[in-house]
């Protein structure tokens, strides 16, 4: 699987922050605090979220008031994840099965919006989708 990019809302030190350009090695460096192992929790957030469901993914980190940015409002902001990737293997199986001889490797795009409704101890998905 290759990322083409992420775009992360809310969470943590990201406020409003979309990286592109990943390469095949792509290194990140900065200060303490600058969002390095964060950047890096968000794919095991997701992982978390898929495996066993967003509230678990939130409690292991603390519960949505330790996730959200500062400034954000728990009971009005919402954390957001979009990824855009491509997966050659995936498509490559698939080609393999029609017999395509064609190379097929679009572009796949996940993104999900979590959020935890007022009075609510879990934390709600406001949007997903897979294209």
């Amino acid at each position: 699987m290759k990322i083409e990019e992420i775009k992360i809302k809310n969470y943590k030190v990201f406020k409003d922050v979309e990286v592109k350009g990943f390469s095949k090695l792509s290194v990140f460096i900065g200060p303490n605090g600058s969002g390095k192992s964060t950047f890096f929790d968000i794919f095991n957030f997701l992982k978390d979220a898929l495996t066993d469901n967003v509230s678990i993914a939130l409690l292991k980190r603390g519960g949505i008031q330790e996730v959200l940015s500062r400034g954000c409002d728990p009971k009005e902001d919402s954390i957001f994840f979009e990824i855009k990737f491509r997966d050659p293997e995936v498509f490559a199986e698939i080609n393999k099965k029609k017999g395509s001889k064609k190379k097929s490797n679009p572009k796949i795009t996940y993104g999900v919006e979590v959020c935890q409704q007022p009075g609510e101890s879990k934390a709600t998905v406001l949007k997903e989708y897979l294209q």
